[in-house]
């Protein structure tokens, strides 16, 4: 039990600098665009005080942090692999893309049915995006990073091709149809009267109807117990963690390499399709391609959050908030640039990168192990 508290200081220590460093930077910034940054550290310290006050901002931080959860769990499923799966965007298209047509396609079957079908399908359409990766990595040595950006490319060629062609709606709106009511994820609040009506609620009153934060955070939950379990009480995860972290020494114990890269980019996959159940099932009720920012925010911000949680699920759940209170903060901070924000997010990146650097040669100097 000491040991485990030390190790979770030590893998502490590097995100909370990075933190901090990024804040700094971030004033240094604001300073230098001509805001009293000290106002500014006001502002964020109040809304920071707001948002884990009042029901309108929790909820923000909670559906801002719900994708972002299942596509820092993708990164570091794969991250725990040895392997970098930059192509979270193309797996939650591709799964977005599936999700909405089977969704749309189910939409006079019962609930019970419809539900599950949609959330197999988003899993199975990110997994199977991803494994082609995999499978390249595997078979013909091909660099993952490359593979999974040039797939992302595809991602973004084919859905746009399908919500623009056989698949649209009508409209202009590249797009398609709506879901069944069946399909969709029951918001947690109560809707207000009069407005919502085709959507499900929970109705739990910590949560204001108006936001849309629905059911997918308990899938988001459950994706990251899951993880937990694969990773440190499986065979499989053992293998999965002994490939990442000597490929080598894991062929002469006699785990397949192969069998792993695929298997691990695959999981990915599917952890990263998993956010569909959020875009389609819970908050746009269809895909939309003209929502490739939302899309593309979620998987790369994925990637800090992975990071950021020194890639173990619970500390994604914890980065994935922090990054949630963050966006919800740009909404607050009156005058100043929005840009800080993302300024804020790309600094954590690289402090995080470059602290666990240091910090790793620190301690390996001094002989000490995590």
């Amino acid at each position: 039990m000491r040991r485990l508290g030390h190790t979770i200081l030590l893998r502490s220590i590097p995100p909370a600098l990075a933190l901090g460093a990024a804040m700094i930077l971030g004033l240094v910034i604001v300073a230098a665009a001509g805001h009293n940054p000290f106002g500014v550290m006001r502002n964020v310290v109040e809304a920071a005080q707001r948002s884990y006050g009042l029901r309108d901002d929790l909820a923000y931080v909670l559906l801002y942090a719900t994708p972002l959860i299942f596509t820092g769990l993708s990164v570091a499923v794969a991250f725990r692999a040895g392997l970098f799966n930059i192509g979270g965007l193309g797996q939650v298209l591709i799964a977005s893309l599936l999700c909405g047509y089977v969704g749309w396609k189910l939409a006079s079957w019962p609930a019970i049915f419809a539900v599950p079908a949609c959330i197999t399908i988003a899993a199975l359409g990110g997994a199977a995006w991803a494994a082609i990766a995999g499978a390249l990595k595997a078979w013909r040595g091909s660099h993952e990073v490359i593979i999974t950006i040039m797939l992302n490319f595809c991602a973004i060629a084919i859905t746009d091709s399908l919500a623009n062609g056989p698949w649209k709606a009508q409209g202009m709106t590249p797009q398609l149809p709506e879901i069944g009511a069946c399909a969709k994820l029951p918001r947690l609040g109560a809707h207000p009267p009069g407005t919502e009506a085709g959507a499900p609620a929970i109705g739990i009153p910590l949560f204001p109807g108006h936001v849309q934060l629905n059911a997918s955070i308990f899938i988001a939950l459950l994706a990251a117990a899951g993880v937990w379990v694969l990773l440190f009480k499986t065979v499989r995860g053992y293998e999965l963690r002994a490939v990442g972290h000597n490929p080598e020494a894991a062929r002469a114990a006699g785990i397949s390499v192969n069998r792993v890269t695929i298997s691990a980019m695959a999981i990915s996959g599917a952890l990263a399709g998993l956010a569909a159940t959020d875009f389609v099932m819970g908050k746009n009720y269809n895909f939309r391609q003209d929502d490739g920012l939302g899309y593309a925010r979620g998987a790369f911000i994925g990637i800090a959050v992975s990071l950021m949680g020194q890639n173990h699920p619970v500390g994604i759940l914890l980065a994935a908030i922090l990054f949630g209170a963050m966006e919800r903060t740009g909404f607050l901070l009156g005058d100043v640039p929005k840009d800080i924000v993302m300024i804020l997010q790309a600094a954590v990146i690289l402090f995080v990168i470059s602290g666990n650097e240091l910090f790793g040669r620190m301690l390996a100097r001094k002989g000490v192990t995590t």
